[in-house]
C-alpha cells in the first residue's frame, strides 16, 4: 500500500474511533488504575482498541497498542510498518471530564514517524498527515512555530512510573523550573499526544517529554515533522519509551540543552517522516 494510502487509513480510523467515544461517558465507565495513580484505563480505552486493531487489521502490518497484553513485552519493528495506538491518551483527563485527552494512531517504519493522527474530541480538534510534508489541524496546515523559547508557552510530559534513567524525579521537576524559567511558562496537559500537537499547530511554542511511552507520541511526532517543526528524540532506557523535543530550531536545541545539562540525555537525533 501506498504511503498516501497509509495516511488517509489513518485519519478515517481515528476520526471513527472519535465517533463511537462520543457514545460513551466517561462518568459511567469502570476504571483502575496501573502503573499509577495518574496511569489509568476504562471500558472505553479497551472498546476503542477493540475497534482500532480490527480497524487497522484491514491494512496489514503489526499493532502496538498501549491496551494489547503483548504491548508490554514487544518492541516495535525497526524494518517493518507498525501501528502504534493509544486508544485514549490522557485516561485520567478523559474520566475527569477534562477536555486533554485523544485517540492516537501512528504508523513507524525504520525508525521513523511515518504517519500520524491524533484526535480530540472534547475540542473538537483532529490533527493528521495528509503527506511526508502536510499535516492539518481541522481543514487547516500546519506550520511551525518561529517563536523563541523566551516567547513560549512549552508543553511537558513526563513518565507514570517516575525517573527512568540515571537521574532522580526531583531533576525531572528540576529541567520542569528550568524551562519554566526560562519561558512564559511550563505546562503538563495530562496528554503528550496534545501537548505535542498543540506544539505542531503553534498554540505552544514548544513540548518536550521525558521517558514518555511512545504509544503516547508516535502520532503527534508524525504530525509535528511534516507540519515542518523541529523534532528530536532520544532513546529512553525502557524499548517502549522514548525522550522527544518538538520546537522550531531555536526552541528544540535550547531545550535540549537543558536536557542534556541536567538529565544527562545527550544522544538526540533528527526525526524525519
Amino acid at each position: 500500500m501506498s504511503k498516501q494510502g497509509f495516511h488517509g487509513i489513518c485519519a478515517r480510523v481515528v476520526s471513527e474511533a472519535l465517533l463511537l467515544l462520543e457514545t460513551m461517558s466517561s462518568r459511567q465507565l469502570a476504571f483502575s488504575e496501573k502503573e499509577s495513580p495518574r496511569d489509568v484505563v476504562c471500558s472505553a480505552d479497551i472498546a476503542l482498541h477493540n475497534f482500532i486493531c480490527q480497524e487497522l487489521a484491514k491494512s496489514g502490518g503489526h499493532i502496538l497498542s498501549e491496551e494489547s497484553i503483548a504491548s508490554a513485552q514487544i518492541a516495535p519493528s525497526s524494518s517493518e510498518n507498525e501501528w502504534v495506538v493509544d486508544p485514549i491518551d490522557g485516561t485520567a483527563n478523559y474520566v475527569s471530564g477534562i477536555p486533554f485527552y485523544g485517540v492516537s494512531v501512528g504508523l513507524v517504519a525504520g525508525g521513523r514517524f511515518k504517519v500520524g493522527a491524533f484526535g480530540m474530541p472534547a475540542t473538537s480538534e483532529l490533527f493528521y498527515t495528509a503527506a511526508d510534508d502536510a499535516s492539518y489541524r481541522n481543514d487547516v496546515r500546519l506550520k511551525a512555530s518561529e517563536r523563541s523559547l523566551a516567547a513560549s508557552l512549552v508543553g511537558a510530559s513526563f513518565s507514570s512510573r517516575g525517573a527512568q534513567g540515571p537521574w532522580s524525579r526531583e531533576d525531572e521537576f528540576r529541567v520542569f523550573q528550568q524551562i519554566n524559567d526560562s519561558s512564559r511558562g511550563c505546562l503538563r496537559l495530562g496528554s503528550a499526544g496534545a501537548s505535542l500537537c498543540y506544539a505542531a499547530s503553534g498554540k505552544l511554542g514548544a513540548a518536550y517529554g521525558v521517558s514518555v511511552k511512545i504509544w503516547d507520541v508516535v502520532a503527534a511526532l508524525a504530525v509535528a515533522s511534516a507540519a515542518g517543526c523541529q523534532v528530536r528524540v532520544a532513546p529512553s532506557a525502557n524499548p517502549l519509551a522514548l525522550h522527544c523535543i518538538v520546537g522550531n530550531g531555536e526552541s528544540a536545541y535550547q531545550l535540549e540543552a537543558i536536557l542534556a545539562k541536567t538529565l544527562k540525555i545527550e544522544t538526540w537525533r533528527d526525526s524525519l517522516p
